[in-house]
């Protein structure tokens, strides 16, 4: 089920579904914001992946080589001439440099 975005366990969200739903998020987050130029969002790997999938390519199918290690830094911006999304840096890690395992294969 890894790497089917249609698929979901029986009354759940399929991950496509869920991918529709961070994206509305985003944008209703840029829409209450407009005078905020940094925004912070937080959350768990696969969930950051179907987004940035999303917002990188317009195509949720495309998360799976996109790497998000443990506590990774990933920074976007985005220009509403061209409605689009430029990745800054992606998958950032070196703030867990010496900490073993907890690098999350970070690069």
């Amino acid at each position: 089920m890894e790497g089917d975005v249609n698929a979901g366990y029986p009354g759940g969200e399929t991950a496509q579904q869920v991918a529709t739903r961070a994206k509305r998020a985003l944008w209703k987050l840029l829409d209450d914001c407009p005078e905020d130029r940094h925004i912070c969002i937080v959350g768990h790997g696969r969930i950051n992946r179907l987004l940035l999938a999303n917002l990188l390519y317009g195509d949720a199918t495309r998360f799976a080589p996109i790497e998000q290690g443990n506590t990774a830094i990933s920074v976007f911006d985005y220009d509403p001439g061209k409605d689009g999304w430029s990745e800054v840096v992606l998958n950032y890690c070196s703030h867990t440099e010496d900490r073993g395992a907890a690098s999350g294969g970070c690069y």
